[in-house]
């Protein structure tokens, strides 16, 4: 999750096609590419007497075959019709291409001219390539009446990442030389981040009156290195590295997508803090952050399953209850505050599945992890000033629960109390049963999540802020110290600081200044400014020193070819392997793939103890297309009978699957220790040319440390 491209909503009308998948989350999210499916709606039309309607579609540029379908009723009736309608020109330009590359692929794309007159013409092709791409060139093709011709395109991808653009020109002319028809194509195609591109950040706390000298030494000095520096003397500054982590993480669930969101909203007026972690040219102000968080309220809504709980993952037929009270609580405050009107029947019934949790309907045990569910979907209810939620209150007083459940409920009783009396006491009187140890699945306890909760609960109840200095000291460390984050300790502990610093610590404007030595001279920081310096393709040298009386804050992030690649697998509690199979089940020898191919991917997971909420990602080589497993079930790769009853083998089905245009990415609830798990799916060699083989990368979601990874490698589509 370290490494992975930046996600976040783009608030530009869709292009043609629409772009719901990428707001979704599940879609390639390198940058764009030349995909564009065609989606035409006509709206509701009505026929005329004899049950006649003519429908009008502008299709944009399109060759192929659309499927219409037409859904009709009155009064009395139903009924629905499908047919196909083939889209062509007399002259036809097609073109093959890679939906993304990485730095350094070179590759070969093909065009082909087609004539489907009964005359003979000719077709002059040009390409040129422009961005992160290189590639240019012209090519004369003779056709036969009703004949096809080809020819390849080589093409190299730039050393960095970055968006590409390869667009072509075909000219048809007859016998004499007269232009029949020229047709044009412009297909963005993004470089991506490979696993051997790396980004490494630092957060510098620089006391008054200190300085740092910030240089490269970690990073090859070539075009591809990039770095970007960060000063400022606001608070809010020391939260950047939490939202930097959460608004680039790209999976879906439910939870991951409410800690994304809800520290956003908290800060959606300081632009300044997040504006850099936007899509480029994007305006950054309240609104667009707004427009965000509805479309995050939509998805979490569409996660709605039959008992008004929300589902861990889209799609999902099963409610997950921490989840569904987590986004509880994050939409409660939106509809609080009126930000945003969630839809009024599914947030009743998401209130609903709480009250369940709430009463106990569903018997759970009384272990710490469950009275801390149901003592939070109280307090996430009487938010809403549910009068039962509030009544409910008491009846935790003599029951042991974990201290950050009580906290919660103590902040629950001050909100709806003109005399909230001494909450020291009753949290010190009330007695307490803490969690035996972190959980990496349920309701995700952990010490930093439990001092998150605690510290957003002493906010509410407006204690005094000394009372919060060791919390507050203990969750600053925790993003200026820790290597690894998971996205629920992240996503409480910004929102808990955010809440912090917008009460108590807003700064001193007059008490900030620094001076910044960069590549292009010096500069003063003063006040609220924010300094911001991108250097690509060399290494830079900054000198910062800070002259002002309130402490300045430095984020460094510097992105490149590490001067030493990691050469050795990474196993941190388990192995995973990547394996390509011919499919008569041979083992694929080499590097070298054929051009047209189908291969079997296998993937194998071997823990050394048992993991939870484990998300594995294999990241393809451009070469690579996948046989979408959902499109394509026929066509999957299953286990025989042998396999299925091994002990020890297991072929694993995963909990959520997203096929992406550049990887596929599973996620599986738990996974015992002791046996060795496989997943399969289908691969087609579809670009030839040489290219980058990212590492197999997997991860527990909620135990970063918990980790492995193989060695990036290379290919050839022949």
């Amino acid at each position: 999750a370290h490494y992975y491209e930046n996600v976040f909503f783009d608030g530009t009308p869709p292009p043609i096609g629409g772009d719901m998948m990428r707001r979704l989350g599940i879609a390639s999210q390198v940058g764009e590419n030349w995909i564009r499916p065609v989606a035409l709606w006509s709206g509701a039309v009505t026929t005329d007497a004899s049950g006649q309607a003519a429908i009008t579609f502008d299709v944009p540029e399109f060759i192929g075959q659309l499927r219409l379908v037409a859904v009709a009723a009155n009064t009395r009736a139903t009924g629905a019709a499908a047919a196909s309608v083939y889209v062509r020109r007399p002259y036809i330009m097609r073109t093959g291409m890679p939906r993304f590359a990485l730095p350094g692929d070179r590759f070969e794309c093909a065009a082909s001219a087609i004539n489907t007159t009964d005359a003979p013409v000719t077709a002059l092709l040009r390409w040129n390539a422009s961005g992160t791409l290189s590639g240019a060139g012209e090519k004369r093709l003779e056709l036969a009446a009703n004949g096809e011709a080809s020819w390849r395109a080589a093409f190299t991808a730039d050393a960095a990442p970055g968006q590409g653009m390869i667009e072509w020109t075909m000219v048809f002319t007859d016998a004499a030389g007269a232009t029949l028809e020229t047709l044009t194509e412009a297909a963005p195609i993004p470089v991506g981040n490979p696993a051997a591109y790396q980004t490494e950040t630092e957060f510098i706390t620089l006391a008054p009156g200190e300085s740092r000298i910030i240089e490269n030494t970690r990073f090859v000095d070539e075009p591809s290195l990039h770095t970007t520096l960060h000063v400022a003397g606001t608070p809010l500054w020391r939260l950047y590295p939490g939202l930097r982590y959460l608004l680039r993480y790209p999976h879906g669930c439910v939870e991951q997508i409410t800690s994304q969101a809800l520290p956003l909203y908290l800060l959606r007026n300081y632009a300044q803090v997040y504006k850099d972690l936007l899509p480029e040219k994007q305006v950054v102000d309240a609104a667009v952050v707004d427009t965000y968080i509805r479309h995050t309220t939509e998805r979490l809504l569409l996660m709605q399953t039959s008992d008004g709980g929300l589902s861990a993952w889209p799609g999902g037929i099963h409610s997950y209850p921490y989840g569904s009270v987590y986004a509880l609580h994050f939409l409660t405050l939106m509809r609080r505050d009126r930000v945003y009107e969630a839809h009024e029947n599914a947030f009743r019934a998401l209130q609903q599945y709480a009250l369940g949790i709430m009463r106990d309907e569903r018997h759970y045990s009384k272990s710490p992890p469950d009275y801390y569910l149901r003592a939070y979907a109280c307090y996430a209810l009487a938010l809403d000033g549910n009068l039962e939620a509030i009544e409910y209150i008491p009846r935790f007083d003599h029951v042991p629960i974990p201290q950050s459940a009580r906290y919660l409920l103590a902040a629950a009783k001050a909100m709806h109390s003109r005399n909230p009396g001494d909450w020291e006491a009753y949290i010190e009187a009330a007695p307490v049963e803490e969690f035996g140890a972190t959980e990496y699945a349920g309701t995700l306890h952990s010490t930093v999540r439990a001092d998150a909760i605690r510290l957003i609960a002493l906010l509410q109840m407006n204690a005094p802020p000394e009372k919060m200095l060791p919390l507050t000291e203990s969750l600053f460390n925790y993003f200026e110290k820790r290597r690894y984050f998971s996205t629920q300790e992240a996503g409480l502990v910004t929102t808990a600081l955010g809440m912090y610093i917008e009460k108590f610590h807003k700064g001193a404007p007059g008490q900030i200044a620094a001076s910044i030595v960069a590549p292009d001279g010096e500069h003063a920081l003063s006040g609220n400014d924010l300094f911001t310096q991108i250097v690509p393709g060399a290494s830079p040298r900054f000198e910062v020193r800070n002259t002002g009386e309130a402490p300045v804050y430095i984020n460094i992030e510097m992105s490149g070819l590490p001067l030493q690649p990691r050469t050795t697998p990474i196993a941190e509690g388990f192995t995973v392997t990547r394996d390509y199979y011919h499919e008569t089940g041979e083992k694929a020898a080499g590097d070298t793939f054929a051009h047209g191919g189908q291969y079997i991917v296998t993937l194998t997971v071997a823990p050394q103890r048992d993991l939870e909420n484990l998300l594995v990602v294999d990241l393809l080589p451009a070469g690579f297309e996948i046989a979408n497993p959902r499109l394509e079930p026929e066509i999957q790769p299953t286990a025989g009978t042998s396999e299925r009853e091994d002990p020890v083998n297991k072929i694993f089905t995963p909990s959520h699957l997203e096929a992406r245009d550049d990887r596929i990415a599973l996620a599986m609830d738990k996974l015992p220790a002791g046996k060795r798990y496989t997943f399969r799916y289908l691969v087609r060699a579809v670009t030839p040319g040489a290219f980058q083989l990212p590492a197999l990368h997997a991860e527990c979601m909620y135990n970063p440390a918990t980790r492995a990874a193989t060695v990036p490698g290379a290919i050839k589509v022949e």
